[in-house]
């Protein structure tokens, strides 16, 4: 008995290529257009930094789903 299943899965590279645009899109919007200075700023801050990367994550969390 053999077991080929993943020798036998196929992706399109057109899907792959287009998911992998479209990941980065939401990166680069994420990262820089939705980012306000709070969060940049807050991020790298010693106390009080939680806040502001929480809604920093939430917005790539939301960008991904």
């Amino acid at each position: 008995m053999q077991f080929d299943v993943v020798a036998n899965l196929q992706v399109p590279l057109g899907a792959v290529v287009l998911a992998f645009l479209l990941f980065e899109l939401k990166q680069l919007l994420a990262d820089f257009v939705l980012q306000t200075g709070w969060m940049a700023h807050g991020k790298q801050r010693a106390r009080n930094w939680l806040a502001p990367l929480a809604v920093h994550c939430l917005i790539h969390a939301t960008g991904t789903l």
